[in-house]
């Protein structure tokens, strides 16, 4: 063979080995593409699974959050009539404060009972 032979017998085994490997390389990419769809698939169907619970669980911190600030709000007012007042005054009035303790209780109740359920 002569020299130019096989400098052509070299540049087309090295033609064909480039073609195979990146034929080897296509084929990986692919396989990874389909399984990364896959996955993202699976992912989709769980956030819209996980969706409406969260819109709820927010929901009921939301309610919670303004019962908690009714409840402090109530306390507020209750802290400030008991330290508007001496003591004689707090004991002689108790009548003027058993509104204030009933609202305080009657926002307090629920949050006990909601997390029960």
């Amino acid at each position: 063979m002569s020299a130019t032979a096989v400098i052509l017998l070299i540049g087309v085994v090295s033609f064909w080995a480039g073609i195979a490997v990146l034929g080897v390389f296509l084929l990986r990419l692919r396989k990874t593409l389909e399984s990364m769809e896959s996955t993202l698939k699976a992912v989709e169907i769980n956030v819209n699974e996980l969706t409406p619970a969260m819109t709820d669980t927010l929901r009921e911190m939301e309610k919670t959050g303004r019962e908690v600030g009714h409840t402090a709000a109530e306390v507020r007012v209750l802290a400030g009539k008991v330290n508007a007042g001496s003591a004689p005054k707090v004991i002689s009035g108790a009548v003027n404060y058993l509104p204030a303790v009933a609202g305080a209780v009657r926002l307090i109740v629920p949050l006990f009972k909601r997390g029960r359920r």
